[in-house]
């Protein structure tokens, strides 16, 4: 079978306590092209039961699989690719990231981060007041310490980016400062005001990337970070701090077991590391 990570089927018995094999029901298509019930047992290597237990560990040995995977808008495929082979664009990253850990996200990046759509606890630092009370915007240094101050590693959503993965030192800066992390599918980076002439053009990335966040990247100074206000709107989600409980999803994460998630093996996910630098190295 073809699947994807954040792919959901019903166990066939939910009560199977084989540590290798988890038995499946799925949809076939008879020589009449009707669907039928199949059923078809998968390594535990390969899917997990619902809810996966949300640890760094777990997070990691999804994100090492999905990295370099190809972007896609609105989840289809690259022109010429397998139908069979699913990416994801920005949106159904994170969605298809925390579907195994029980967790049902909006497929809208906007929907994402918004109070009564997901029941975590919104955050908006679009905006700050000056001196004089006037509502000003946040600048790009004002919000890359604010996330490294409030951020919850491997539980904050980026509003329309990608997931914060914590603070951890600048390989690539002498000083080895510490700078956020981000887990994103994005198509590219834009220069930070693309109404300038010759800055209306994108580095294009088109794949799942880890990346710091920057005021700027010192291999072309005029691409800013995800979250510069030229980007629009700053705001967070913090998936661990529930605070609308009347949210049917609410308690998802400690559902009895019931369903599973595809996850298919590589040989990344084999080594299960936690050593970001050594991930981003990859």
């Amino acid at each position: 079978m073809t699947g994807y990570v954040g792919m959901i089927l019903p166990l066939a018995n939910k009560d199977n306590d084989s540590t290798s094999t988890l038995s499946v029901i799925m949809p076939i298509k008879d020589i009449s092209g009707n669907a039928q019930l199949g059923y078809a047992d998968l390594s535990n290597e390969d899917a997990v039961k619902v809810p996966y237990l949300p640890t760094p560990r777990h997070f990691v040995t999804l994100i090492q699989h999905q990295l370099g995977r190809h972007y896609a808008w609105g989840a289809g495929r690259p022109f010429g690719e397998d139908p069979n082979v699913f990416y994801n664009d920005s949106s159904s990253e994170m969605k298809n990231l925390f579907t195994p850990f029980g967790m049902y996200l909006p497929r809208h990046s906007t929907d994402q981060v918004e109070q009564n759509e997901v029941p975590g606890r919104a955050d908006d630092y679009t905006h700050t007041t000056d001196a004089t009370g006037t509502q000003i915007n946040t600048t790009i240094e004002q919000r890359i310490t604010y996330l490294q101050e409030k951020g919850h590693p491997y539980m904050t959503i980026i509003g329309g980016q990608g997931l914060y993965l914590g603070n951890y030192a600048n390989i690539n800066d002498p000083t080895k400062t510490k700078v956020p992390l981000a887990y994103l599918n994005p198509f590219g980076i834009r220069p930070w005001d693309s109404t300038v002439p010759g800055h209306d053009r994108r580095a294009v990335i088109e794949k799942a990337v880890i990346l710091p966040l920057l005021p700027s990247y010192p291999e072309d100074p005029e691409l800013t970070s995800f979250i510069s206000p030229t980007r629009g709107a700053f705001k967070l989600m913090y998936l661990d701090d529930i605070v609308n409980s009347t949210t049917p999803d609410a308690s998802a994460s400690t559902a009895t077991p019931t369903m599973m998630m595809a996850l298919v093996n590589n040989e990344k996910s084999a080594n299960n590391k936690l050593d970001i630098n050594n991930l981003m190295a990859q």
